[in-house]
C-alpha cells in the first residue's frame, strides 16, 4: 500500500491494527502502531452511532474503497477507507484536490469499479469493452492523479469528487 501524499493517514494490516502514520495522525492521535484502527479512529454517524468497529471493514470486498461523512472528537471529517491486500489505508478529513487534466468518462467509470472492488475482468464486462482497455484508463487516470498504485488513484477520485463509490 502506498501513504497519501498529506493528510491524516493510517495504515493497518488485515486485522485493521495500525502499521504506520503520517506525522499529523500522529499530531492528531499520539503514536497509535500497534492500536485497533477503530479504537483509535473512533468515528460515529451524525446519529451518535459508532461507525468504526471491529468488524466495520468485514463488508468491504477485495480492494474496495467506502468514504462517509463522519464524527470525530466532535467535528465532521470525511473518512475514507480503502482496502488493500496487505491491510487498511485510512484518510480522515484532508481532501485531495486534484488540478491537472480531468478525468474522460472511460477512466472515471473504471475507478469507480475498482471502488467497488471489481476486478478489471469484471469492469470489461460490465462496460462491455476489451479488458485492456481498462488496463489503459486505469493507467491514464493513475497518471492525471499522479498516484503511486491504482487503488491511491481511486481515493484521490472519490475525494476529489470526480467519482462516486459504488457498491457490487
Amino acid at each position: 500500500m502506498t501513504e497519501f501524499d498529506t493528510g491524516t493517514w493510517i495504515l493497518t494490516n488485515v486485522t485493521g491494527t495500525v502499521t504506520d502514520q503520517s506525522c499529523l495522525a500522529q499530531l492528531r492521535y499520539g503514536e497509535a502502531v500497534g492500536c485497533p484502527c477503530w479504537e483509535l479512529v473512533r468515528a460515529v454517524t451524525r446519529h451518535g452511532e459508532p461507525h468504526c468497529t471491529p468488524d466495520c471493514f468485514a463488508d468491504l470486498p477485495g480492494q474496495a474503497i467506502r468514504s462517509r461523512v463522519v464524527v470525530v472528537d466532535g467535528e465532521r471529517v470525511r473518512l475514507t477507507c480503502a482496502r488493500g491486500v496487505e491491510g487498511l489505508t485510512i484518510q480522515v478529513d484532508n481532501q485531495y484536490w486534484h488540478d491537472g487534466p480531468p478525468l474522460s468518462d472511460d477512466e472515471r467509470e473504471v475507478l469507480e469499479g475498482v471502488s467497488a472492488g471489481l476486478t478489471p475482468g469484471q469492469i470489461a464486462g460490465i462496460l462491455s469493452i476489451p479488458v485492456r482497455e481498462v488496463h489503459h484508463a486505469l493507467s491514464t487516470a493513475q497518471q492525471k492523479l499522479e498516484a503511486d498504485s491504482i487503488l491511491q488513484a481511486a481515493v484521490r477520485a472519490v475525494l476529489s469528487g470526480q467519482i462516486t463509490v459504488l457498491r457490487k
